[in-house]
């Protein structure tokens, strides 16, 4: 777990525990605001774009692909364009 995730938790915490000026006042704002939701997800570890990672390669790898085929065109048309007119 990240460092700075827990500090932001304790952070969020304290501010929500701030804000409100009674007990019942701070229960209802926990509630309404989903601070304990969002605490507990801040404690634990971040998410991990494992299935993000093949697809960018797939579209990194198709897109050079149409980029190296349109520029194979493009070169073939000047070198037509020179030596035919």
């Amino acid at each position: 777990m990240s460092g700075s995730r827990a500090l932001a938790a304790q952070a969020l915490a304290k501010a929500a525990l701030a804000e409100a000026g009674g007990r019942k006042q701070a229960a209802l704002g926990f509630i309404a605001n989903s601070v304990s939701a969002r605490v507990a997800a801040l404690h634990e570890a971040p998410p991990r774009p494992d299935r993000l990672l093949p697809g960018g390669f797939l579209i990194l790898g198709v897109g050079t692909t149409i980029a190296a085929v349109q520029a194979t065109l493009a070169f073939y048309r000047l070198i037509h364009w020179l030596w035919l007119g």
